[in-house]
């Protein structure tokens, strides 16, 4: 009876080891929000969390197509300073044509050690077809991405002319789709900004370029996209370099209370150029609540309630 019970004991034991390891992979897989795109017609990798495109990195890719193997991948394995064996280049050394990053991905028949995503010793290589197989990044781009990305992270790839969204989209991967409201405000434009015939930040969808000036929107998005009239017809913009309000040019004295901050532009999350004490100064433009003005720094804007 005792050994019947030793047996059964390690038969027992047996399939719980052999089944855990599939569980834990498959748990890691579920708890994954993040997931890759790379595109080689146009030799970017998109980085989505939780359905939002969060970032766009230049990559470089095969020397020819078939090179990079397309299809959908899990990164298995993430390396810190991983040698180059097949010259005998260790780790870390500024010589490796691996960077300091590398991210295996699950190929069949190559355990994550054949291709991956990493860094490189060559920066000009990034965007261009250069390859054996792998991936390419900036070193500084694959540092911070290694960093947001665990293992069981799914990575797509693929050579498609279409933006990342639509891509993510027929592969029944998660996208979160921006609210649109509509509106009717004045928008000005800072500087010279691209038209896009959708919200959505591919080279593919833009149609022209429009100067710095006040335009009508009657739509806007809630991750950051103005859908604007234009004499090309109605385009999209996105938010940046932007603000609210019809940019009046009126010379007119203003009065600072406090210690004011000068900003490069009419953003509270513009750069900063300095700061001036109480004071009277003379506004040549204005915009809502924001006055552009003259300052022994140079012209600047400043914010009054």
């Amino acid at each position: 009876m005792v050994k019947k019970g030793l047996y059964s004991f390690i038969i027992f034991s047996l399939i719980t080891v052999m089944f855990m390891p599939l569980k834990t992979i498959q748990a890691a897989e579920v708890e994954t929000s993040s997931y890759l795109i790379i595109n080689k017609a146009v030799n970017e990798l998109a980085y989505f969390k939780d359905g939002e495109l969060v970032r766009v990195f230049d990559v470089g890719t095969g020397k020819s197509r078939k090179l990079t193997p397309e299809g959908t991948f899990k990164i298995i394995n993430k390396v810190k300073n991983r040698p180059y064996y097949k010259e005998k280049i260790p780790g870390g050394s500024p010589k490796n044509p691996l960077g300091d990053r590398w991210m295996g991905l699950d190929v069949p028949g190559t355990w994550g050690h054949t291709y991956g995503i990493h860094g490189n010793n060559n920066e000009r290589s990034i965007g261009k077809y250069v390859s054996a197989g792998c991936i390419r990044m900036h070193n500084e781009d694959v540092r911070w991405l290694y960093d947001q990305i665990p293992n069981g992270t799914t990575v797509l790839i693929t050579h498609e002319n279409k933006d990342f969204q639509s891509i993510a989209l027929d592969h029944g991967l998660n996208v979160k789709l921006p609210k649109i409201e509509k509106v009717d405000k004045k928008v000005t434009i800072l500087a010279e900004k691209s038209l896009y015939e959708k919200p959505i930040q591919y080279k593919g969808y833009v149609k022209a370029k429009i100067a710095a000036q006040t335009v009508t929107a009657f739509e806007e998005t809630d991750n950051g996209w103005y859908h604007i009239y234009t004499w090309f017809g109605d385009a999209w913009i996105s938010k940046g370099n932007t603000v609210e309000g019809q940019l009046v040019k009126k010379e007119m004295k203003v009065a600072l209370t406090t210690v004011t901050s000068l900003y490069a532009s009419p953003n509270v999350t513009a750069v900063t150029v300095g700061a001036l004490n109480p004071q009277t100064v003379k506004s040549f433009e204005q915009i809502g609540n924001w006055h552009h003005i003259y300052t022994w720094f140079g012209d600047a804007w400043v914010y009054i309630e």
